[in-house]
């Protein structure tokens, strides 16, 4: 049985939010940080997260440098994410990773297709065609 949650979650929208009076808003500026009431916001521990990383230094090459920062803010967090795709990859079996590598393939190709640059054209034959032909 799922357990419900006993949190009030209010969704605001730009349309719905709440409007607050001048008296009101001058009141929350001058709040100090010990006037805020927290207890039903949950302790944050970031280092815990830290505590699970490691720093290392890599030398890459400059296209591929060049190429993660082309795709935007936070290249470290691109990278990490796609070496940690890597890795779940290399531990199943071939057929599965050839195929979420294939999503993996057409999802950044859309993503490059929303960039400036134009969409790259893939020569890579789909798994279902690589497979007959293998058969």
């Amino acid at each position: 049985m799922k357990k419900r949650s006993t949190s009030k979650l209010v969704r605001y929208t730009a349309d719905n939010l709440p409007r607050i009076d001048a008296a009101e808003l001058k009141r929350i500026q001058e709040m100090t940080d010990d006037q805020i009431d927290l207890s039903d916001t949950p302790e944050i521990d970031a280092t815990k997260r830290l505590e699970q990383m490691e720093q290392v230094t890599l030398h890459l090459d400059r296209k591929v440098v060049d190429w993660f920062r082309q795709q935007g803010p936070g290249i470290e967090n691109h990278m990490r994410n796609i070496l940690n795709q890597y890795m779940r990859l290399r531990r199943l079996g071939p057929s599965q990773a050839e195929e979420i590598a294939e999503a993996v393939f057409r999802r950044l190709q859309k993503r490059q297709s929303v960039t400036s640059r134009p969409p790259q054209k893939s020569n890579r034959a789909k798994p279902a065609a690589r497979r007959a032909r293998a058969a």
